[in-house]
């Protein structure tokens, strides 16, 4: 039941590129989707990651943590609203995006280094390109 509600909704693909998709990062994303919907939410590892990066980044994560927490858990079957949902898939990208600094460093090629002093989390959620 859950597969088919879930199956009808748009989904979220990492950004187009040359080579192969970068499969850790989809995956710790999928890992943050379902922290939110069992309630075993946990950000530490992205968080650490925004401490390597430069200041603006920490505001940009903490940003995204206290909408995340903000939802609350979900019913167990279900989805929000697709806007919602669209919104939580793009924050569990920025997360993942993030703890990938934390596990490898900040020398990684990241689309977070194109995020400035005075980038949004419009801009943040801007890098999970839609499929």
């Amino acid at each position: 039941m859950l597969g088919v509600q879930l199956a009808k909704g748009p989904t979220l693909r990492p950004p187009e590129a040359s080579g192969t998709p970068p499969w850790g990062q989809v995956g710790m994303a999928a890992g943050y989707r379902i922290g939110f919907a069992t309630g075993n939410q946990g950000y530490g590892l992205a968080v650490l990651g925004a401490d390597n990066l430069p200041a603006h980044h920490r505001e940009l994560v903490r940003e995204v943590v206290d909408y995340v927490t903000g939802l609350g858990t979900p019913a167990p079957i279900g989805r929000l609203p697709d806007v919602e949902e669209d919104r939580l898939g793009r924050a569990c990208w920025a997360l993942a995006l993030y703890e990938t600094i934390c596990r490898i460093g900040p020398a990684i090629n990241t689309p977070l280094h194109d995020l400035g002093p005075g980038s949004t989390v419009h801009d943040l959620f801007g890098l999970a390109n839609e499929a």
